[in-house]
């Protein structure tokens, strides 16, 4: 099942809230888009229904980007409640309710809080590192820009689940 890639960030803040665990942005950020690779190499199915970018500085899915950038380095403080279209910012816009955490489904609850496990004490710069390695999605991508200006280029799905199924392998 396909979710709003903030939903499943407010999945990870309410672990974050709840644990004491504190979650910046570009933790957040990094989180779920490592729980999207490792649920496309073990479900063949995508979680997040966006694609993530390749940015200068590494892997990117613009709506949580651009939901959660308010916070700068501080922690996240809160879920949010909606998701606009198109990332706006007009306050007075309401987008999709993502504040309600049962539209998913038990089983990828379950699969979120182990990516939580695995990756809650892992540093904002550690969890950066991991996804802009020699021969990350990330790294195969911004390589290959023929722009190397661009700020945005879509990593294909297919690349981030062959990166992430070749890591099931080498464990």
């Amino acid at each position: 099942m396909m979710y709003r890639p903030n939903l499943v960030a407010n999945y990870f803040i309410k672990k974050s809230l709840d644990t004491g665990t504190a979650i910046i942005p570009i933790k957040l950020l990094k989180l779920v888009c490592i729980a999207h690779g490792w649920y496309l190499a073990l479900t063949e199915e995508d979680l997040i229904n966006e694609g993530i970018q390749a940015w200068k500085f590494g892997v990117v899915i613009p709506s949580v980007f651009h939901k959660f950038k308010i916070y700068g380095n501080e922690n996240v403080t809160a879920t949010a409640q909606f998701d606009t279209p198109d990332w706006s910012t007009d306050p007075f816009e309401k987008g999709e309710d993502i504040s309600n955490l049962s539209l998913i489904a038990a089983r990828d609850k379950l699969f979120l809080d182990r990516m939580w496990e695995l990756y809650r004490d892992f540093t904002p710069l550690q969890l950066a590192s991991l996804t802009t390695e020699k021969n990350t999605p990330w790294d195969i991508v911004w390589k290959n820009q023929i722009d190397k200006n661009k700020t945005e280029t879509l990593i294909p799905n297919d690349l981030i689940k062959q990166y992430y199924k070749g890591l099931l392998k080498s464990a």
